[in-house]
């Protein structure tokens, strides 16, 4: 499909996807195939700075034709690129006179990018990241597809969720002659992450255990996938498995790898005030919940009522690539993302939300475990040390020992505990270590 395209000049190709997914990957495998080599590729990446060079990934792009433009049959319109293109003077026309409209003179440079394209075909023009294009490379874009050199193939790749509906549209407003091709990478479901990870393992399979704790951390992001792979293998969390394939030593506890967590607190930053606060939230409350619910724990209640403030925020949240809603409920797409901001909270924020997440509990039927996680960490000892006991016999009684256990473990080496109250946890622990065969890291608290 996308192969095809990209013989069929003149062309656009679209490749769109969330970062990490893998839009660079893709091209950068296609570009260097056989069919591809008699084409000179011209690459220019849009970048996240906060007043962006007008043109400056098509520039970036051009500037790699080099001395090679001294063999080219140029227009003498392209010597208004001189100015842009200091380090290509020797090989361009003279410049062009002022014409005193800036209008007038944007005109010019693009007519004179087009010469040199036109020049240097077969040219296939890469423009990646184009969510950060600044205004006039999208009118470029726009501009070359109206009418384009006919050996030119013009391939954009952007975050859906980034990016502005009138760059979207560039390819749909492309001459009709251009032939056109959109995709749109989706992330790997379960198996798919299976697949990758024995890849990059170099294993025939992992484990289902395996590929779906990796697909329910990272969401099947090729790129979080790797980074985590990569982060526990570095610290030896990988062991040889049953059937050649691989297991987790210990699936509780894994930090975020750095390339997820600063690409995902930059993403935060770049969110207006309340839909940050949102983001917040989720992250402390991990799951998918309710809009209602979400709205609760991040209202702080610092600010004039307002019916559309919450509405709106969930809309820049959700619009941002990093919540998602299904079936009515909201939450991070994937645990990585939420862990990172959730490390990321200053201790008295995180506190705080904690707090309001667990009086919301309280006021709406919610999972007594939730209810003590919550007080746990919004440092309200005495009340989760009973929310926790209360939790565990509830556990206990549904037949979930080791939810007991857990729970019961924690108060045990966290919370200050009387001698009867000890004595009571510690009958509960020992029946759920003994139900669940849950020994190993109950033995040093029951022998007291």
């Amino acid at each position: 499909m996308l192969r095809s395209a990209l013989m069929s000049a003149p062309a656009v190709v679209s490749v769109e996807g969330e970062a990490g997914v893998g839009k660079t990957r893709l091209l950068t495998e296609l570009l260097v195939e056989p069919a591809i080599a008699g084409r000179r590729v011209l690459l220019g990446r849009c970048h996240p700075i906060r007043e962006s060079f007008p043109l400056g990934s098509v520039i970036e792009a051009v500037r790699g034709i080099g001395g090679d433009l001294a063999g080219l049959a140029l227009g003498a319109v392209a010597g208004a690129l001189r100015g842009l293109l200091p380090e290509l003077t020797p090989w361009l026309p003279p410049a062009l006179e002022p014409l005193g409209d800036r209008a007038a003179e944007r005109h010019r440079v693009f007519r004179g990018l087009v010469d040199v394209l036109a020049a240097a075909g077969p040219v296939v023009l890469v423009l990646e990241d184009l969510h950060w294009a600044d205004e006039q490379t999208a009118d470029f874009v726009a501009y070359v597809l109206s009418d384009p050199p006919a050996e030119l193939v013009v391939v954009v790749t952007y975050r859906g969720e980034q990016v502005r509906p009138e760059v979207r549209a560039v390819a749909a407003r492309a001459a009709a002659r251009v032939t056109r091709e959109h995709l749109a990478l989706a992330c790997l479901d379960v198996a798919g992450t299976g697949t990758l990870a024995a890849a990059i393992l170099g294993v025939e399979r992992v484990s289902d255990e395996f590929a779906g704790y990796l697909w329910e951390r990272t969401a099947g992001l090729p790129l979080a996938v790797e980074e985590v792979l990569a982060l526990v293998r570095a610290k030896g969390q990988l062991v040889p498995g049953r059937e050649g394939g691989w297991t987790r030593r210990a699936l509780a506890e894994l930090s975020v790898p750095a390339g997820i967590r600063d690409s995902t607190l930059e993403r935060v930053a770049r969110l207006p005030a309340d839909a940050q606060r949102l983001a917040e939230a989720a992250a402390v409350l991990q799951s998918a919940v309710p809009a209602a619910v979400l709205h609760g724990v991040a209202d702080d209640g610092s600010a004039r009522p307002d019916a559309a403030r919450w509405p709106t925020a969930m809309e820049d949240a959700i619009g941002s690539g990093l919540l998602a809603e299904q079936d009515g409920l909201v939450g991070f797409r994937h645990l990585l993302a939420a862990q990172a901001v959730y490390e990321n909270l200053a201790g008295t924020r995180r506190r705080d939300l904690h707090n309001r997440a667990a009086a919301l509990d309280a006021a709406v039927p919610a999972p007594l475990g939730q209810i003590a996680h919550h007080l746990q960490h919004a440092g309200r000892v005495a009340d989760w040390r009973d929310a926790a006991q209360r939790a565990a016999e509830q556990a206990l009684d549904m037949g979930h020992g080791g939810e007991a256990a857990r729970l019961l473990e924690e108060v045990m080496r966290g919370a200050a505990l009387d001698a009867q109250r000890r004595g009571q946890i510690a009958v509960m622990l020992g029946r759920a270590a003994i139900e669940t065969l849950h020994a190993d890291g109950t033995a040093d608290l029951l022998a007291w």
